[in-house]
């Protein structure tokens, strides 16, 4: 589990982006989706493994 979600929202991004625009609709910002409090968690849980 990566430690920052950076590259994830910016993948998840692309991908909205994308359909957004296949489909007709309006895109919205990724970061919306991604609460950013609970990002050290998982990396910090599975280094203490």
């Amino acid at each position: 589990m990566p430690a920052s979600w950076d590259e994830v929202i910016t993948r998840h991004q692309k991908t909205i982006d994308l359909l957004a625009v296949e489909l007709g609709y309006e895109p919205y910002s990724a970061e919306q989706i991604f609460d950013r409090r609970f990002e050290p968690l998982g990396a910090t849980a599975l280094a203490a493994r």
